[in-house]
C-alpha cells in the first residue's frame, strides 16, 4: 500500500507525525472470547464464570500414591502470572476443572505451563479426561506429545526440560481430529500434533451438568505417571468451537496482525540550519511550510513497526522502508 505524500509545517522543535492510511483487516482480526478463563493472577477463579477449579488435596496422603499437592503458591515471572504446585506423590498433583455446561465433543482448550522436571523413561500426564478412571489421555512421553487411547499416538516435536509450553488444543467431532498447536519461541504458530480420535477418548467425562477435566496428575490405572511440580499460566476453553489457525494466532498474539500494514509509520523531523549536518540516524532534506513562509531545512527519519519491534530509517519519508536499511529504535 502506498502512503500519500503530504507537505507538513516544520518548526525548530522535534515533531512526530503519524501517516494517514487505511488499514486492511485480516479475515479474522480477533478470536472469540473463551467461556472459561483462568489467568492465575492471585486467584483460581474463572474470570469468565463458566466453571470452577478444585485444587487437589494436600500431601501427605495414605500409602498407594493418591494424587496430592505438597505445596501450592501464586507468583509471576517474565512469562506472566502463574499458579505453582509441587507433589511428593508418584501420581502427581494439580487440579480439576468442572464446567458449568458440557464442553462437548467439539472444543478448543488453551494451556500454558511448564513442568519442573520430566522423567525420560516414562509418561507424564498433562490432561485427564476420564475422572482418573482410565489410562487414556494427553501426555508427554520422553518430551514428545503423546495421546494414548489404548495405542500410542506420538508427535515428533521434542520439548526441553524447563521450557514453557504454550499449547492450543482443538477437537472437532465431524472429522474427529484432535489437533495440537504450539506457539514457538519466535512467536509463530505451529501445528505439532494431530490424530483422529475415533474412540472419543479426548471428550471429557460428564460431571453434574457439565464436564470434568483434570490437569497434571496421573490416573488410578497406573501408579507413577504424574509429575513432581510445575507452573501453569493460563487455562482457557471454548465450548462447541474448534478455532481456526487464524483465530488461534489472534488469541496468542491479540495485538499483532491487526492490519496488513501494522501501525502507521511516524515521520519525525526537526528544523536545522542550511547544510547537510544531521544527528546520527537522521537524513537531511528541505520542506515547504504550509504558511506564507517559503520553507526550511530539516532532518528526517521514519519510525515504523516491522511486525515485531519498532525500527527507524533515515532514507524514507512516508514510504515503507526496506528492512535492510533499518536500525532498531530504542525510543529516543
Amino acid at each position: 500500500m502506498k502512503l500519500r505524500d503530504t507537505w507538513r509545517p516544520v518548526s525548530t522543535a522535534l515533531i512526530l507525525i503519524a501517516a494517514s492510511t487505511t488499514f486492511v483487516p485480516h479475515a479474522a482480526a480477533a478470536a472469540p472470547s473463551p467461556i472459561i478463563k483462568y489467568e492465575f493472577n492471585g486467584t483460581t477463579t474463572d474470570s469468565a464464570g463458566g466453571s470452577s477449579l478444585s485444587v487437589l488435596a494436600a500431601c501427605p496422603v495414605p500409602s498407594g500414591g493418591v494424587q496430592c499437592n505438597s505445596t501450592t503458591s501464586f507468583g509471576s515471572d517474565a512469562a506472566g502470572d502463574y499458579w505453582r504446585w509441587t507433589s511428593a506423590s508418584p501420581r502427581g498433583g494439580g487440579f480439576t476443572i468442572t464446567t458449568n455446561s458440557p464442553l462437548t465433543n467439539t472444543y478448543t482448550m488453551a494451556l500454558k505451563f511448564v513442568f519442573d522436571s520430566e522423567p525420560v523413561s516414562r509418561y507424564s500426564k498433562i490432561i485427564d479426561y476420564a475422572g482418573k478412571s482410565s489410562d487414556n489421555g494427553f501426555y508427554f512421553d520422553n518430551w514428545l506429545i503423546n495421546f494414548y487411547d489404548g495405542s500410542d499416538h506420538t508427535g515428533t516435536t521434542a520439548y526441553s526440560a524447563g521450557a514453557i509450553i504454550d499449547l492450543v488444543i482443538t477437537r472437532e467431532q465431524t472429522t474427529q481430529l484432535f489437533t495440537v498447536y504450539a506457539k514457538s519461541s519466535g512467536g509463530s504458530l505451529e501445528q505439532v500434533f494431530q490424530y483422529t480420535d475415533t474412540l472419543n477418548t479426548a471428550v471429557p467425562i460428564g460431571s453434574g451438568s457439565g464436564s470434568l477435566i483434570g490437569f497434571f496428575f496421573d490416573d488410578n490405572s497406573t501408579t507413577d505417571e504424574g509429575n513432581d511440580g510445575g507452573r501453569v499460566y493460563n487455562v482457557d476453553m471454548w465450548s462447541g468451537a474448534a478455532l481456526t489457525s487464524v483465530e488461534i494466532e489472534a488469541y496468542l498474539s491479540p495485538t499483532a496482525g491487526q492490519s496488513d500494514e501494522g501501525p502507521p509509520p511516524w515521520l519525525q523531523s526537526y528544523g536545522r540550519t542550511e547544510g547537510n549536518i544531521c544527528r546520527s540516524g537522521w537524513h537531511a532534506s528541505w520542506a515547504e511550510w504550509a504558511t506564507s513562509i517559503t520553507g526550511g531545512w530539516v532532518c528526517n527519519r521514519t519510525i515504523f513497526w516491522n511486525g515485531s519491534t519498532w525500527v527507524q530509517n533515515p532514507n524514507v519519508g512516508w514510504g515503507i522502508a526496506n528492512p535492510a536499511d533499518t536500525n532498531s529504535w530504542d525510543g529516543s
